[in-house]
């Protein structure tokens, strides 16, 4: 397995060899580890960003299409107040 890690000193040879430990228990297989210095280009924090962000974009765009919404907005001049709007946790 290579990893990107974004800190020199992940790629010490202790902290790797912890690594491979923990993956080869987990896997019940042996894990060979190689670490480059670099940015990570897919991280779970990135991951989880993107999907929250498709989760409101899909809420905002359920609330703007609701025939009931688009009622009040067209009868009554209301308005969606901005950052109101918020998907439901999973």
């Amino acid at each position: 397995m290579r990893l990107r890690v974004p800190l020199p000193p992940l790629t010490d040879a202790n902290v790797v060899e912890r690594l491979e430990a923990a993956l080869t228990e987990h896997f019940g297989t042996p894990v060979r580890v190689a670490c480059d210095i670099g940015p990570a280009r897919a991280t779970a924090a990135a991951v989880d960003a993107e999907q929250r962000a498709e989760r409101q974009r899909n809420a905002e765009e359920a609330i703007a299409a609701n025939p009931f919404v688009q009622a009040l907005v067209r009868d009554f001049a209301a308005q969606v107040v901005p950052g109101s709007i918020q998907p439901h946790a999973h």
